[in-house]
């Protein structure tokens, strides 16, 4: 009797747990009838945008790129909207490589003119004979060379950024180059200021200068008898005052000092005043191209949308998101 009622019971058992799987399977066959219906009544030319982008947009990831395969899908408003957009933003790229590129062939020529300047022997010799009292710190002798060099290479560090932000829309290193260009900006900047309010202590230094390169014409370094001799035939002048420094001093005249013997410091003076306008536009178009290069930087970057591979349950939310979608 017991054996009777243990067989009936699993009997009874098997027979639920076996409607309970196939009503499971009918469940599962219904759901995927549903969502096939659903995507192709969703699934047309124009709501495949729609379809790929809303959905993913209502679970709070990120919109994914567009290509133009994509965009030949919408409707033409859109599709001339994508384009223009595009074209802006390729053109936008490629200026700023472009600009970048020029500063990055400045910044090699000022660091082959620092290094040039650091092992040429006659400015060492000219500045050892000039500054005799530093020369025991004979670092310090170099200070315009050296600034030369890190100049270009902070140049050349600040337009490999942007050239390689701009060619391929890194947001990191757009973002970068803004930054290592505003400090460009701001320090430039300054130093301009300082050297418009010392003006006046450069015309002193370079008068000095050429009073020091006439009094050791005959008897110092090689260079500076070429540096004299160059600028006599560059401003047509003769030593620092005119000829009478050369007369006080009871040496004879260089052959390269001009008939009316007008000192060189009056005419570099007057050229460096004449040229003073132009400077300045220069320096104010330098930098109005550095504002430029930072809001197109930052164009760039806010348009730019980082990629981010979404996770294994996201992209089931996604998937289940896009084929319930209506």
């Amino acid at each position: 009797m017991n054996q009777q009622r243990r067989g009936t019971i699993a009997t009874v058992r098997s027979l639920e747990k076996r409607q309970s799987i196939n009503s499971s399977r009918r469940r599962s066959s219904r759901r995927l009838s549903s969502m096939q219906r659903n995507r192709s009544a969703s699934y047309t030319p124009n709501a495949q945008f729609a379809l790929k982008q809303r959905p993913i947009a209502d679970v709070g990831a990120l919109p994914t790129k567009l290509n133009f395969t994509e965009a030949k899908t919408l409707s033409q408003p859109a599709r001339t909207k994508f384009m223009t957009q595009t074209n802006r933003t390729a053109l936008i790229k490629y200026c700023i490589f472009a600009f970048n590129l020029i500063f990055i062939i400045v910044g090699f020529g000022l660091v082959c003119l620092g290094v040039f300047l650091k092992a040429d022997e006659r400015f060492r010799d000219f500045l050892s004979e000039k500054y005799r009292n530093v020369a025991v710190q004979y670092d310090v002798l170099y200070i315009g060379a050296y600034l030369l060099i890190v100049i270009g290479f902070l140049m050349i560090i600040v337009s490999f950024f942007g050239c390689c932000g701009s060619i391929r829309l890194h947001r990191c290193l757009l973002i970068s180059y803004f930054i290592c260009l505003a400090v460009l900006f701001v320090t430039q900047l300054s130093v301009g200021t300082v050297l418009y309010i010392k003006r006046d202590s450069i015309e002193n230094e370079l008068g000095e200068t050429l009073d020091y390169m006439v009094s050791k014409y005959y008897q110092g370094p090689s260079i500076v008898q070429e540096a004299l001799e160059a600028l006599h035939k560059a401003f047509r002048c003769c030593g620092s005052s005119g000829c009478s420094d050369f007369d006080q001093l009871n040496l004879r005249r260089p052959r390269s000092c001009d008939a009316e013997c007008e000192g060189c410091r009056l005419r570099m003076f007057r050229a460096l005043r004449d040229s003073f306008t132009v400077l300045s536009v220069v320096f104010a178009f330098v930098l109005l191209a550095e504002i430029f290069g930072m809001i197109l930087a930052m164009y760039l970057a806010c348009v730019t949308v980082p990629e981010r591979v979404p996770s294994r349950s996201s992209s089931k939310r996604i998937e289940h998101k896009m084929f319930s979608y209506k």
